[in-house]
């Protein structure tokens, strides 16, 4: 765990610790762990890559996802934001915690404290609690509440938001009691949650002043029953952004940087799709190579993608205004070194103030003196209307293995990109909403090339589904009061039963599961055609879980079991 020394900046106490409790994702063939700080997937107690695809090896697609966000205070017109990179040397931008709402845009250090961690929460956890509780086992304490669903980030104190998290509140008394039936809302079959903020302290990472945001995160990802759906080896990060400040921005820009390594770290490629609204990251060839002990994946590489598929209900397309990567290395197209260079990097200049331009790495300059300004570098044929440059017809399709100067081919190396939506107005209260997917693709049986295409029709499919808001994971599981009166028309019988029981609901049935008291799934019937057989089950008592056509959490039924 990494320390940082007690230090008296403005006015306020430092944390003498940082991401202290972090939680681990394992599911859709990916495992991570995440700290409430805003460098993702990068472990700072052992300094590698951590987002590991497949699950069970120790090889890694991504090293680092940071948010970024600037903008210009409209009275004042200084560039404000945070731009976190690595937290290296206890370097970083942002804090755990919410901020008040009374347009102080403060946090204390005990409500900061309170809220260093990560929360999750999966399915079948609330599952089973909407199971126990209503067999009166939670109330009675003696089926054991997860530690996090008891302690739901929910609220914080006097002058901050109530609730900072969604949940269902089962007797509508505003106050969040598992033991009154209440229960968090979540996303997908497994999600992380964490809040935090860029006011704390002073920003010793990119230097800039702070907007005085919140941002509230989740990370998920939902199942499917078909292990080849791209579904399984996809995740989701939600960010929900809040100006607490009452001051007005403008010529604002929201970041997603990203150094994604994928397996040994340099020998990689990297290109957008401007139709796709997506950010692909992919091995040079189709044989990745270690790099400094790094593990690797040798001959079946996959590719990584970041798709923005949507934000605040937008659904033209298309939804990124511009892609630039940098190298990993200080010149004028290396790592930025402050928030002026993020700044520019977000607007599609480079760190001299010089435009991007379509064509060999996208810096003009010697042989390479391209005069068309673009906003997506490495674009391929996805810009078939010259979106990114203005209209201006290009006379070849701009990507890594096609500079279209000298050199012909960019050489592989350690790459890193800024995927930017802006600029836009962010009014003092506003509150911003987006999400991200990321989606590996691997096939060994193809050349890279194919790879990327396969990768881009299962980003489409993704982000249709989406879109058309059926995806499983799109909404809560709150039953809400509509749904709890839904699950009041749904009746079993004959209860008690010993053979075929039948199902009276008002929508179809999708699955139906049999469950006993200690919470296994003792039989399981699909397309339910609104009966199902207790037959070969012992005496006692089970619930069935109705998954009904369309909705997110099953009903839950007791069944009684006699001979």
């Amino acid at each position: 765990m990494r320390k940082i020394y007690l230090l008296i900046l403005l006015g306020m106490i430092v944390p003498s610790s940082f991401a202290q409790l972090p939680a681990t994702f394992n599911g859709n063939q990916i495992e991570t762990t995440i700290s409430n700080g805003n460098s993702l997937f990068w472990n700072p107690a052992t300094n590698k890559a951590a987002y590991y695809f497949p699950a069970s090896d120790s090889t890694s697609t991504i090293y680092s996802v940071n948010l970024w966000l600037f903008g210009k205070d409209s009275t004042t017109n200084t560039v404000k934001g945070f731009g976190d990179k690595y937290l290296s040397g206890g370097a970083h931008d942002t804090w755990p915690g919410p901020l008040k709402t009374d347009g102080s845009a403060s946090v204390s250090p005990p409500i900061s404290a309170a809220f260093d961690k990560v929360w999750k929460i999966t399915r079948e956890q609330l599952d089973s609690f909407i199971i126990e509780y209503n067999n009166g086992n939670v109330t009675s304490m003696v089926w054991p509440v997860p530690p996090d669903m008891i302690n739901w980030p929910v609220n914080a104190a006097v002058n901050y938001e109530q609730p900072h998290s969604p949940f269902f509140d089962n007797n509508a008394d505003g106050v969040y009691n598992v033991y009154d039936g209440d229960y968090p809302n979540m996303k997908g079959d497994q999600m992380l949650r964490w809040i935090f903020n860029d006011t704390y302290s002073t920003h010793t990472e990119s230097g800039s002043q702070p907007m005085g945001v919140e941002v509230q995160t989740n990370f998920y990802g939902c199942s499917s029953p078909t292990f080849a759906d791209p579904l399984n080896r996809t995740t989701f990060l939600e960010y929900t952004i809040i100006n607490r400040s009452h001051l007005p921005y403008k010529e604002v820009y929201i970041g997603l940087n990203v150094d994604a390594d994928i397996g040994g770290s340099m020998d990689d490629f990297v290109g957008s799709n401007v139709t796709a609204g997506t950010i692909q990251f992919y091995n040079a060839d189709n044989y990745d190579n270690a790099y400094a002990g790094s593990s690797f994946y040798g001959g079946a590489p996959p590719v990584q993608s970041f798709t923005l598929l949507d934000i605040d209900g937008q659904i033209s397309q298309p939804l990124i205004s511009g892609f630039m990567y940098y190298n990993n290395g200080m010149g004028v197209t290396g790592d930025p070194a402050d928030y002026n260079d993020q700044y520019k990097y977000l607007r599609n200049f480079w760190k001299d103030g010089s435009s991007m331009v379509y064509g060999c790495n996208g810096y003009a300059s010697g042989s390479c003196a391209g005069s068309i300004t673009c906003k997506y570098m490495f674009p391929g044929d996805s810009d078939p209307t010259y979106i990114g440059t203005s209209g201006i017809a290009t006379s070849f399709d701009w990507r890594e293995e096609n500079t279209g100067g000298i050199p012909a081919i960019d050489p592989p190396g350690d790459r890193r990109g800024v995927m930017s939506v802006g600029p836009f107005n962010l009014s003092g209260t506003q509150t911003i909403r987006f999400t991200v997917a990321l989606i590996t693709t691997q096939d060994s049986t193809i050349t890279m090339d194919s790879l990327l295409q396969k990768n881009i029709l299962e980003v489409n499919e993704i982000s249709q589904a989406y879109l058309t808001n059926t995806l499983p994971c799109q909404a809560g599981v709150s039953l809400g009061m509509k749904e709890e009166s839904l699950a009041g028309q749904v009746h079993l019988y004959p209860n008690p039963a010993s053979g075929w029981v039948k199902i009276e609901s008002p929508l179809p049935i999708e699955k139906l599961e049999v469950v006993n008291l200690q919470g296994s799934v003792v039989n399981t019937f699909l397309n339910n055609d609104h009966t199902f057989s207790v037959e070969g089950l012992s005496e006692g008592i089970y619930f069935a879980k109705i998954y009904l056509q369309g909705k997110i959490i099953p009903v839950a039924k007791k069944i009684i079991v006699s001979k």
